[in-house]
């Protein structure tokens, strides 16, 4: 499965942890860190994630954090950075599969209690697929 946790959020309107959110004066010192740790991960990858709210919640929150993400099922793009084309859909959920994590059932039962449909279709690197699908193929959901 393709790595997806990268990231860049910079035409997101995303609250806690976003772009926007260091470019005022209401963030803390560990969003800062968590801000500079996601963004230096994202400067050595080939693709990164636009188009997603609440990017940094995503990538970085906690599973109480989850319930504060408004559109679970947004749909962003996977874009190459050196053609700067789109390779890939991806939502949220997808990119909580893809990291991996030992709770992501936790984080994405948040998700769906708010909303969000683990059965949505979305042409994922070439094909149509779910998150669940990917989920059931890949993480033993």
């Amino acid at each position: 499965m393709p790595d997806m946790i990268n990231s860049d959020n910079s035409d997101s309107n995303s609250d806690v942890g976003s772009k926007s959110s260091f470019n005022n004066n209401n963030f803390d010192s560990n969003d800062y860190k968590s801000y500079k740790s996601y963004k230096s991960y994202n400067d050595k990858k080939k693709n990164k994630i636009v188009d997603i709210d609440n990017i940094n919640i995503i990538i970085n929150g906690s599973i109480d954090d989850m319930s504060r993400i408004t559109n679970p099922n947004q749909k962003g793009s996977v874009i190459n950075k050196h053609t700067n084309s789109k390779v890939s859909d991806i939502t949220p959920m997808i990119m909580i599969i893809n990291q991996g994590l030992s709770d992501y059932k936790d984080r994405l039962s948040a998700l769906i209690d708010n909303g969000g449909d683990m059965d949505m279709s979305v042409e994922y690197y070439g094909r149509t697929t779910t998150a669940r699908e990917i989920a059931t193929s890949f993480r033993n959901y």
